[in-house]
């Protein structure tokens, strides 16, 4: 019986790693994604500004006529 019940601890810890791992790699791939995105912006604030403006959804949103 207590050998049982360490199986099943060592397999649900097992999960929960595997578990944990996926999501410190999403969050990884995430920071590195928001990184870029910042440095893109960093080196021609101008050209995302525009992009932003001229986008239709952004004018329907803040009803503006494009």
């Amino acid at each position: 019986m207590l050998s049982d019940m360490k199986e099943r601890i060592k397999a649900t810890k097992d999960s929960q790693d595997g578990e944990l791992k996926k999501l410190i790699k999403g969050l990884n791939e995430t920071k590195i994604a928001t990184d870029r995105l910042y440095e893109a912006v960093e080196r021609d604030p101008c050209r995302w500004m525009l992009h932003y403006r001229n986008d239709p959804t952004n004018c329907r949103r803040e009803n503006r006529n494009c």
